[in-house]
């Protein structure tokens, strides 16, 4: 995202500003492994859900069968009050403190039945949770594909920045945001051979990597051609949002009704400076993935170097 559009989101917005003041106390506790645990139950028993609401006595009943399985420690969340030792006991404990911490609210129904409701940004939080836990592999090519369907959409254009700028620009950063992740997991793996490791545990790392980064990600990248096909005529579909009058004219209106910009000529400036964003982006999509090439490249002659001496 161009830099002065970055730093007139950060001026306006203060994330301690939205999230309660102890939101992330359970995450720093003693039981903090076990508050992630709970709170992606939680979250996945929200799936056949209409909300991110369910009835308290099934939240309570997964979380119970949670500390069946899991733990038998007891668990002391407040200095005035008995240790929890049961499930019953644990799973409300659990329940209580997230509540206090904001992550979590009660409400009661018609039916007076009491419902855990997850807040927006809780939500949000725990989804970041899943995805780094997963660590699931990127689908390159299809945000690739997706970014090029978009521009050639002819009926998107019928409202050309949220159909058409908004979308790219998300699946753009998202697809870039990949790459330099991979590019920085090949950094930590390179990183780790120069630790004092026997030859064993260098070569078990090796395969590792070739599992995870260089029959995966790595080969993914290097096969596809998808990105190296469309990418053209990406950028040829960007510059001609740019100098189509009719079609940028339309964008910059979109623009100042989703953003919320009063200023036309601020709003035309902040356009031209994204859809050149991105332009930018994949012109430099080559510099990354020669950077991914080298370090992939050194990472296996330094554990083949690692692993002979």
């Amino acid at each position: 995202m161009p830099l002065n559009i970055i730093l007139e989101e950060v001026s306006q917005i203060n994330l301690f500003n939205i999230l309660p003041e102890d939101f992330f106390k359970p995450l720093t506790s003693k039981y903090k492994s076990t508050y992630v645990d709970c709170l992606r139950l939680i979250y996945n028993s929200y799936k056949t859900e209409l909300s991110f609401g369910a009835d308290k006595e099934i939240i309570l009943s997964e979380l119970e069968n949670y500390f069946d399985n899991e733990s038998t420690i007891e668990m002391v969340f407040d200095e005035n009050e008995e240790a929890a030792s049961d499930s019953r006991s644990k799973a409300n404990g659990i329940l209580r403190q997230l509540k206090a911490c904001g992550w979590i609210e009660f409400e009661q129904s018609n039916d007076y039945k009491v419902k855990v409701n997850l807040y927006d940004y809780a939500a949000t939080m725990i989804e970041s949770f899943n995805k780094i836990v997963k660590s699931e592999e990127m689908e390159y090519q299809s945000f690739v594909s997706q970014i090029h369907a978009t521009l050639c959409s002819e009926s998107s254009y019928a409202k050309p920045y949220e159909y058409i700028i908004k979308r790219v620009f998300e699946n753009t950063e998202e697809l870039i945001g990949g790459l330099k992740k991979l590019n920085t997991n090949i950094k930590k793996y390179i990183d780790a051979i120069t630790n004092e490791k026997t030859a064993g545990e260098i070569v078990q790392e090796f395969f590792v990597y070739h599992k995870d980064i260089g029959s995966k990600a790595y080969h993914r990248i290097k096969t596809s051609d998808n990105i190296s096909r469309f990418r053209a005529s990406i950028i040829e579909n960007l510059y001609n949002i740019l100098n189509d009058e009719n079609i940028f004219a339309s964008a910059v209106k979109g623009y100042m009704e989703v953003e919320q910009v009063e200023d036309k000529t601020q709003a035309e400036d902040d356009l031209k400076s994204l859809i050149l964003h991105i332009i930018s982006a994949f012109r430099n999509y080559d510099d990354i993935i020669h950077e991914i090439d080298i370090k992939n490249s050194k990472y296996i002659q330094s554990a083949v170097a690692r692993a002979k001496f």
